[in-house]
């Protein structure tokens, strides 16, 4: 996302941080995120465990997956309105764009971020979104299909670890997009 933002008058000190609900202290980024961020990007950090203080001081917040985003609005029953999963917030963000209700730029700069994130949070119910379903698989079973999650590729074959971070990627260049216009 910092890379995403770079460069813009406002969005380019936007401070971004990466804090996990599940998160290695000391664990480094691995390989393959390494990889994909490519030489000239900013060094991805090593997640730090979510507290309530990171919580409550973040603007944004944007998970990976459904269950991560309910483990912060638990930790913080407030934070439900700034946080979404990262596909989430791409899709709003879109739909938002085409609609013009996330136009931000007749606000001061310092109001911007906060208002970005109170009209994305607006939008939940008016935007339409993938909604999960489940597929049957092997006669028997089912699975569940989340469209606005995104699976943890760690643990996973080397081709879903591609395919989770290129969907980060991709929800990543959306958001961002929206917001550079917007901003």
């Amino acid at each position: 996302m910092t890379d995403a933002l770079d460069g813009h008058p406002l969005l380019g000190q936007v401070l971004v941080r990466s804090a996990g609900t599940d998160a290695k202290v000391a664990l480094e980024p691995c390989a393959l995120v390494r990889e994909s961020a490519g030489p000239n990007s900013a060094v991805p950090t090593p997640p730090r465990p979510l507290t309530f203080r990171r919580v409550d001081a973040a603007d944004l917040i944007l998970t990976a997956e459904a269950s991560q985003r309910a483990a912060v609005v638990r930790l913080l029953p407030h934070a439900r309105t700034k946080t979404f999963t990262l596909v989430e917030a791409a899709r709003l963000a879109q739909g938002g764009i085409v609609n013009g209700s996330l136009d931000v730029t007749d606000l001061p700069s310092e109001d911007r971020m906060q208002a970005f994130v109170s009209r994305l949070n607006a939008s939940r119910g008016h935007i339409r979104l993938e909604a999960t379903r489940t597929q049957r698989r092997f006669l028997r079973s089912t699975v569940a299909i989340r469209p606005l999650d995104i699976t943890d590729g760690h643990g996973l074959s080397r081709s879903a670890h591609h395919l989770a971070l290129s969907k980060v990627g991709e929800s990543v260049a959306e958001l961002a997009a929206v917001m550079r216009a917007t901003f």
